[in-house]
């Protein structure tokens, strides 16, 4: 491991691989998010660094990386992580499978896949084994787990839970990726080679603890979380599924360095992973990219504000709402097609004559499909120049459609389509 300029991406020990590092920002340099607590950044940490030290390195003013291990300490914490680390080992010299795959001389991505699912998911069934270290709890949903007193920067405090089987100190995203990817680290640095020629996956690699945001399904919302990510495969583990924690990424060719420089992780079974700078409209766009949402079917089976009911229009959720804002807006504009509107920026500035706007608008339709014109008609007011009136888009309904817009626009109801 290098020293502390070898932490930062973009220092001046460029030489150093990435994987190899034991700190690095995710996406844009110095972004912080005002949504988040103060100085939260997108980080991933090299796991190596907890066995060093019990702890990452210490960057002034990042709270939120404040959890560390006491390894000096013989406590029933200590004594958990030994007993998860030792099962885990015997499973592994046990298992036919992962030793016909540990005798191969050489490992293809595939084989490489191979081991980090089943290692990982050994290490994820005996952490469930663990009283006490086995159930989910968040400080921060107290009705949800009215138990949890504390999140703890100390994780030997959980030793409290261990021996008594209680839910008192919170084990959530964080303390579990942290028990989960010392233990995975330690398989690795024990099983596999320090080096390899290039090209082969037979190599001890390094895990990383990481800090971003989280969707997991259509409907869910877009959060904080932690998780665990190889820098040998970019596939995520997910510590909070306990047992069945391997994610792979639908991109085989996205690498360890693409995602550091700002790219998202789609998973196979629909979740998606992503540094903080990614924004809900993201991770919408990436689902209308993967076809999983046929965003154009949606648009055009939603009906206009003036063909349904007030209590149907009211009972529609938000994001029906703004889509039927936004079909009214255009029936607008083709009312006002003889006009040559001017297009002004959100900020006041002229942007285009209507005509142009137009064009762009119809090509942004045709080639990125509806969701991408309606991004684009979002940050624009159109002006009727004969007495200066607003004329279409950047209504008071239509202006959040960003931001209520989302996975939960599948959660359409049937009731609101045209038939």
């Amino acid at each position: 491991m290098g020293g502390f300029l070898s932490q930062i991406f973009g220092s001046a020990h460029d030489n150093v691989p990435l994987s190899d590092r034991e700190i690095l920002e995710v996406g844009p340099r110095g972004f912080f998010d005002d949504d988040l607590p103060t100085r939260y950044e997108s980080r991933v940490v090299n796991f190596n660094t907890y066995l060093d030290d019990g702890r990452p390195p210490e960057l002034r003013g990042l709270e939120y990386q404040d959890q560390y291990i006491d390894w000096d300490s013989d406590d029933s914490f200590t004594r958990a992580l030994e007993t998860i680390r030792s099962n885990t080992f015997e499973r592994i010299e046990n298992d036919p499978d992962l030793q016909a795959l540990l005798s191969k001389e050489s490992w293809t991505r595939d084989d490489r896949v191979d081991w980090e699912s089943r290692v990982s998911t050994i290490v994820s069934e005996e952490h469930a084994n663990i009283p006490g270290l086995d159930i989910y709890r968040n400080e921060a949903d107290a009705e949800k787990y009215p138990d949890v007193e504390r999140r703890a920067s100390r994780l030997n405090d959980l030793s409290v839970d261990i021996d008594n089987d209680t839910l008192t100190i919170e084990h959530d995203c964080e303390s579990n990726s942290i028990v989960e990817g010392v233990i995975l680290q330690q398989v690795e640095n024990a099983f596999l080679p320090e080096s390899a020629p290039e090209g082969d996956y037979r190599v001890a690699s390094d895990y990383f603890y990481t800090v971003g945001r989280s969707n997991f399904s259509l409907s869910g919302e877009l959060g904080s979380h932690a998780w665990i990510i190889s820098s040998a495969t970019t596939n995520a583990i997910e510590a909070t599924s306990l047992g069945n924690p391997y994610k792979e990424n639908i991109n085989p060719d996205m690498t360890f360095e693409d995602y550091i420089r700002g790219d998202m992780i789609v998973n196979s079974d629909t979740s998606i992973y992503s540094g903080f700078h990614k924004t809900l409209e993201d991770f919408t766009r990436v689902r209308i990219d993967t076809g999983e949402i046929d965003f154009n079917q949606i648009y055009e089976s939603m009906p206009l504000r003036s063909q349904i009911t007030e209590e149907a229009y009211n009972s529609a959720p938000p994001e029906a709402q703004s889509l039927m804002a936004f079909k009214g807006e255009v029936v607008r504009l083709e009312e006002l097609q003889a006009v040559d509107c001017n297009i002004v920026g959100l900020e006041g500035q002229i942007q285009t004559s209507r005509a142009q706007f137009d064009r762009t608008l119809d090509e942004l339709a045709e080639d990125g499909g509806i969701y991408e014109a309606m991004i684009f008609a979002n940050r624009v007011k159109i002006v009727d120049p004969r007495d200066n009136r607003y004329a279409g888009f950047a209504s008071k309904d239509f202006s959040v459609m960003v931001e209520d817009m989302g996975g939960a626009v599948m959660e359409m109801h049937p009731e609101f389509s045209e038939d």
